[in-house]
């Protein structure tokens, strides 16, 4: 049996009528540890002097009384109060069956992928019977309240959230279990009744029925990626309905995004709109690149392609946006540095490729490899010459040829330990084995003087075996041709 303190939620509102029952069921709960948080919300009838009464003969249960808030607020209070590993709300008018804490901790205790647990549930009162469920799926979240709030998770994860939303009216658990999950993690329900519903004609689940929309609107704005990775678009008035009516719409137009794991997915998600608004632009040309204010953030706005470009990326291969990030992930998998990549979002009409961009960390490099172009008594010029050398000996070694290996996308830290970084990775190339002429080939944008590549390439020969004097020939023979046409090959 699990050994962590429960603390149990219960926000009260009024609910003389009922309390005593409630709390009853609470204080009969036989798991250990475990307190009993009530928090008055400003009562105006006799529910205070009842939390009053039991307050002082259990020891378990601490009374906290504010003025009305509403229940999400309240229930806010209470946590920020708890001293519990793991949290039950509950409602000032259920019945708790006994067994319920104890199996729901258990669940907890086994699995840290589990993040919420519920049960089964009998309703009483105005309407009888057990409470039809459904099986829990991320999917049927993103259109359906179907996880109840007496349900348990741990204080850790609720402290990630934005706990309750105090904006929504009714359904508010709803939103905090989108955000609870949607990053991963799992919900379990108990196969045994844990505790009973009291159904009442002026209670939450009826009074709110009317608001669907207002809630519709806020799990729309506030979890817009996850609702369109589960539903392919927004959630619709007409729940049910989400995907049919969003798979006819998508032949409109459609948001396609992907996130690396470690990051929030609705501000990718969301980058279109905001790009325009805010960041510092870095470069603007072709496409624009911008340091997204208040984040290390940068972001790449993909030039909008013409009418042919649209359909080749709309129907036959993957937009530069996406490509950029599943090649930046590769390359640090095979141990090539690019700054870390979170995630690219894309918009279609029709089909046809619109506006696309990748999002990545900012490069820890301050520097690139025009500086050493431009200037030749560059700081420790010789020693990042070589690691230059050796970093692009390593990406052939592990099958990566950048196609625009240029001055502009290549990135160095001026002291040591160097760090060398690559950038614009929509167009690399990546094969089993790469041969000398191949290697050698890939500096030929590098439009600098004769003993730097004579630098760079005997570095390169050594660390990947190559005769050093072959190298050096090669290297210098090997230029752009629009360098040797302009004759501005810098030799």
């Amino acid at each position: 049996m699990s050994s962590k303190l429960v603390s149990i939620i219960v926000p009260v509102y009024n609910m003389q009528d009922y309390l005593v029952e409630t709390m009853d069921s609470l204080t009969a709960c036989a798991y250990s540890p475990l307190e009993i948080i009530v928090y008055n919300d400003g009562s105006t009838d006799n529910s205070l002097d009842i939390l009053k009464a039991y307050a002082g003969k259990d020891s378990r249960v601490r009374l906290f009384s504010d003025a009305n808030s509403g229940v999400c607020a309240t229930r806010n209070k209470a946590i920020r109060e708890a001293k519990g590993e793991y949290i039950l709300p509950f409602d000032a008018d259920n019945i708790l069956v006994q067994g319920y804490v104890e199996q729901a901790a258990d669940v907890l205790d086994r699995s840290q992928e589990v993040k919420v647990v519920g049960c089964r549930i009998e309703m009483f009162g105005e309407k009888s019977g057990m409470m039809p469920l459904r099986k829990y799926s991320k999917q049927l979240l993103a259109r359906k309240n179907m996880i109840d709030n007496c349900s348990m998770f741990r204080r850790e994860d609720w402290m990630k959230t934005r706990g309750y939303s105090e904006i929504i009216q009714g359904w508010e658990d709803w939103d905090m279990w989108i955000e609870m999950l949607k990053t991963g993690g799992e919900y379990v329900q108990l196969p045994i009744v844990g505790f009973k519903y009291r159904v009442r004609g002026g209670s939450r689940r009826l009074s709110t029925r009317n608001k669907k929309n207002t809630v519709i609107a806020s799990i729309n704005r506030d979890h817009a990626a996850f609702v369109n990775k589960m539903l392919g678009g927004p959630l619709r008035e007409k729940r049910t309905w989400s995907r049919f009516i969003n798979f006819f719409s998508s032949i409109l137009g459609k948001r396609s995004f992907e996130v690396s794991d470690l990051y929030e997915a609705e501000e990718v998600f969301s980058m279109p709109e905001n790009f325009g608004l805010s960041g510092t632009t870095i470069y603007k040309g072709r496409n624009e690149i911008k340091k997204i204010d208040g984040k290390s953030w940068v972001v790449k706005s993909f030039k909008v392609p013409n009418v042919f470009r649209a359909i080749i990326y709309g129907w036959f291969t993957k937009s530069k946006a996406q490509r950029s990030f599943e090649y930046g992930k590769l390359l640090l998998e095979k141990g090539v540095d690019n700054p870390q990549p979170i995630g690219f979002v894309e918009n279609r009409t029709f089909g046809l490729l619109r506006d696309s961009y990748y999002i990545s960390e900012c490069s820890v490099c301050n520097h690139t490899f025009w500086d050493l172009i431009k200037n030749k008594d560059f700081q420790n010029r010789e020693e990042i010459l070589k690691s230059v050398g050796v970093f692009t000996a390593d990406m052939h070694k592990a099958g990566v040829i950048h196609k625009d290996y240029s001055a502009g996308n290549i990135l160095f830290t001026a002291s040591s330990p160097y760090v060398i970084q690559i950038v614009d990775l929509n167009r690399l190339s990546f094969k089993d084995s790469i041969s000398l002429d191949e290697g050698i080939k890939n500096f030929e944008r590098l439009n600098i003087d004769k003993a730097a590549l004579e630098i760079m390439a005997e570095a390169y020969a050594v660390e990947r075996g190559f005769n050093v004097a072959e190298c050096k020939e090669k290297i210098v023979k090997m230029r752009w041709y629009k360098h040797v046409k302009a004759g501005c090959t810098n030799l």
